[in-house]
C-alpha cells in the first residue's frame, strides 16, 4: 500500500511538472524613466528602441512595468500584461505584437511620466526594479498562462548621472581632480572598481541576476550639466562595472543615439556635477626655481609628467582633433624682492617648459599650445583675501593647467581664450 501511494505521488508530481513546463515562460520588462532636470526630452529614436525591445520580449507574451528615477524612485501605477495566443498565422502574430508594443510606447508618451522629487537616485531605481521582478515572479507563478518568468530585461532611459543615494557622484569624488575621467581606461577602471567594491561590501548593489540591461539616453545631458565625449566614455566604463557587479546577464547595451536636444522643463532641480576635465600641475609635484622656468627637482617633475603624458596620448588617440592648452598661472603678490620676476612672460615660459617635457615623451607638438596668464586665469583663488598676501593660498595659484579644447564646459574655455587674446593683444 505504501509503495502504491509513493508511486501515485511521483505520478502526480511528474504530471504537474509536465503541465508547468508546457506553459510558456513570460517576459518581464522594466523601463526606468529618468525624465528629470539636467536631461533632454526623449527623442523619437528612443521610443523606437523601446518598441523594438518590447517586440523582442513579447514573443511569448509577458509583463511591462514602469519606474520613475528621481530623488525617490518608485514604480508607477501603469501595469501592462500581454497574453499571446497560439496564433498559427505568423504574419498576424507579428502584427499583434507590433500593435501591443506601439500601445505601450504611446501610453508612456501620453502619460508624460516625469520626476516629482529633486535629484536622481538611479541606483535606488535599480533596487526598485529588483523588487518588481520579485513581484512578477509571484504573479507569473499563479498565472495559468505563464507559470514562470523566462526572460528579464531592464531598459534604462536616463543620463547615467547620479546625484543622490548610495551612488551619489559627489560623495564618491567624481569632482575631485585625482578622479579625472579623461585619463586612461585602466585608471578609470581602477576608480570604478574601488567604488563598486565599497558598494558591494556594504550590500548596496541589487542582485539583477538573469536580467539583461539596455541603457538609452546615456550621457544625453542638458545645461547646466556638461559632458564631453571623454567624460561620457569614462562613465560608460564606470557603469558597465557597476552593472556587472549587479550580476546582470551579458554586457550592458549602450547605443549612441542622436535626437533632438530639448531640455526637460518644469521638474524639480538636479545638482550639476562638475566633472574634472582639466589637469592641474601645481608646485607639489612640479616645482620651479624661484624666478625661473627651471625645475627645482627635475627627477620628480619628469617622472610626474611622464605619467601625465600617457594619459594625454590616450586622450589624443581617442580624439585626434583635440587641442591641449597649457596655461601658466602665478600668485598675486610675493616678497617685494622677488615679485618683479613673477610676470606674464615667466608664467608662459613655465608652461612652455612643461609642454616641451610632454613633447619629449611623445605627446604630439601639433596638439599643444602654451601661454601664460600670470594672475589673470579665470576662477583663480583670491590670495589676498584681506588685502594682505596669503602665501598658502598663493602657492595654489602657482601652477600650469592643461585644458582640452573639447572640454564639456565650453564657457570656461572661451573665457580663458578671451583672456589670452586681451592679454596678448590678439583680435
Amino acid at each position: 500500500m505504501k509503495r502504491k501511494l509513493i508511486l501515485i505521488a511521483i505520478f502526480i508530481a511528474t504530471l504537474f511538472l509536465i503541465v508547468a513546463c508546457g506553459k510558456k515562460g513570460a517576459s518581464a520588462t522594466i523601463i526606468i524613466i529618468g525624465r528629470h532636470a539636467n536631461a533632454n526630452e526623449f527623442a523619437d529614436v528612443y521610443y523606437s528602441q523601446i518598441a523594438r525591445h518590447i517586440r523582442d520580449a513579447y514573443q511569448n507574451g509577458g509583463y511591462v512595468r514602469l519606474i520613475v528615477s528621481d530623488g525617490s524612485p518608485r514604480q508607477t501605477e501603469h501595469r501592462f500584461v500581454f497574453y499571446l495566443s497560439d496564433e498559427p498565422d505568423r504574419m498576424e502574430r507579428a502584427r499583434t505584437i507590433d500593435r501591443e508594443a506601439d500601445r505601450i510606447v504611446q501610453a508612456i508618451k501620453n502619460t508624460n511620466i516625469r520626476a516629482t522629487t529633486a535629484e536622481n537616485d538611479l541606483l535606488e531605481a535599480l533596487h526598485v526594479a529588483r523588487r518588481v521582478f520579485n513581484e512578477l515572479d509571484l504573479l507569473a507563478s499563479g498565472d495559468n498562462e505563464f507559470k514562470r518568468i523566462s526572460n528579464r530585461k531592464i531598459i534604462i532611459m536616463d543620463t547615467g548621472i547620479v546625484t543622490a543615494g548610495a551612488l551619489d557622484f559627489t560623495a564618491h569624488g567624481f569632482e575631485r581632480p585625482e578622479n579625472n575621467l579623461r585619463v586612461s581606461d585602466e585608471k578609470i577602471q581602477e576608480f570604478a572598481n574601488g567604488i563598486a567594491d565599497r558598494l558591494q561590501n556594504a550590500r548596496q548593489l541589487p542582485n539583477l541576476a538573469e536580467a539583461s540591461v539596455v541603457f538609452l539616453g546615456f550621457g544625453d545631458v542638458a545645461e547646466p550639466q556638461t559632458l564631453s565625449k571623454d567624460i561620457e566614455h569614462g562613465l560608460r566604463i564606470f557603469w558597465k562595472e557597476i552593472l556587472s557587479r549587479c550580476n546582470i546577464s551579458g554586457d550592458v547595451e549602450m547605443p549612441e543615439l542622436e535626437g533632438k536636444r530639448e531640455p526637460i522643463l518644469n521638474v524639480p532641480p538636479v545638482r550639476h556635477i562638475k566633472f574634472t576635465e582639466t589637469i592641474e600641475i601645481d608646485n607639489r609635484t612640479v616645482n620651479f626655481v624661484i624666478g625661473t622656468a627651471d625645475y627645482s627637482d627635475p627627477t620628480t617633475a619628469v617622472n610626474f609628467l611622464r605619467n601625465i603624458s600617457t594619459d594625454l596620448k590616450n586622450m589624443l588617440t581617442r580624439n585626434p582633433t583635440t587641442k591641449l592648452y597649457l596655461i601658466g598661472s602665478e600668485s598675486e603678490n610675493r616678497d617685494r624682492r622677488i615679485q618683479p620676476y613673477y610676470t606674464t612672460e615667466l608664467s608662459q615660459k613655465r608652461a612652455e617648459t612643461v609642454m616641451n617635457t610632454l613633447i619629449s615623451f611623445g605627446v604630439s607638438a601639433h596638439s599643444l599650445e602654451a601661454f601664460g596668464l600670470h594672475v589673470e586665469l579665470p576662477g583663480r583663488l583670491d590670495d589676498r583675501p584681506n588685502g594682505v598676501y596669503d602665501p598658502s593660498i598663493g602657492a595654489l595659484n602657482q601652477k600650469v593647467i592643461i585644458i582640452p579644447s573639447d572640454i564639456g564646459d565650453q564657457a570656461f574655455l572661451r573665457e580663458v581664450l578671451d583672456t589670452r587674446d586681451k592679454l596678448y593683444g590678439r583680435g
